[in-house]
């Protein structure tokens, strides 16, 4: 049995609000490509690490 949750929206403005609050979540979670750093902590890395390249 599958679980389907469904989300309802208002209006426009609550769908990206919605968008905005699961983008925040989803790049502080640590990935395994990403040698388990969150996204916003890789590309932290990257950029004070310069042209260098980012080894993981």
């Amino acid at each position: 049995m599958v679980d389907i949750t469904y989300h309802k929206v208002c209006s426009l403005e609550d769908l990206r609000n919605r968008g905005a609050d699961w983008r925040k979540e989803y790049n502080n979670l640590p990935m395994r490509p990403l040698g388990w750093l969150s996204p916003n902590e890789f590309l932290k890395k990257y950029k004070s690490q310069g042209e260098s390249v980012v080894t993981i």
